[in-house]
């Protein structure tokens, strides 16, 4: 398994990376996980979940901007069994996407975008399993 996982950083550069997760169950949660990371690139990347998910196995990302991850480029990225997900990240640009899902369990093959994640612009997606999930604000 590899993961990715910048915190709190500005301009990173994440180039020519496979991550994976072979393990079933709870093998890896986030393959590449922005954390509060602001002026980044991700490109040319791919990550695979290589296995069937369990019943009620929790599902993983292939990549999540989060908690104000905000003006990054995503571009020429795939992905395999694993969701891409936005939560709180804004001004975002992800192009040339590919999106594979097993077509069998939700969230392994789309997009959930979550939470004051506004601004943010998609450009050539395709996807297969699911679609496109809006998700408000959880309110405590």
């Amino acid at each position: 398994m590899a993961a990715f996982f910048p915190v709190d950083a500005r301009n990173v550069l994440i180039e020519n990376c496979h991550g994976y997760a072979y393990n079933p169950g709870n093998g890896s949660d986030y393959l590449f996980d922005l954390f509060k990371v602001t002026n980044s690139t991700i490109r040319n990347c791919y990550a695979e979940r290589a296995y069937a998910f369990p019943l009620g196995a929790h599902r993983s990302r292939s990549i999540i901007l989060q908690a104000g991850s905000d003006n990054n480029l995503v571009q020429n990225f795939s992905s395999k069994n694993l969701r891409l997900q936005l939560e709180n990240a804004r001004n975002n640009t992800l192009e040339d996407l590919h999106l594979i899902g097993d077509n069998k369990n939700i969230n392994s093959g789309g997009i959930q975008i979550y939470s004051q994640s506004n601004d943010n612009i998609f450009k050539n997606v395709y996807m297969s399993g699911e679609g496109i999930q809006f998700l408000g604000d959880i309110i405590t």
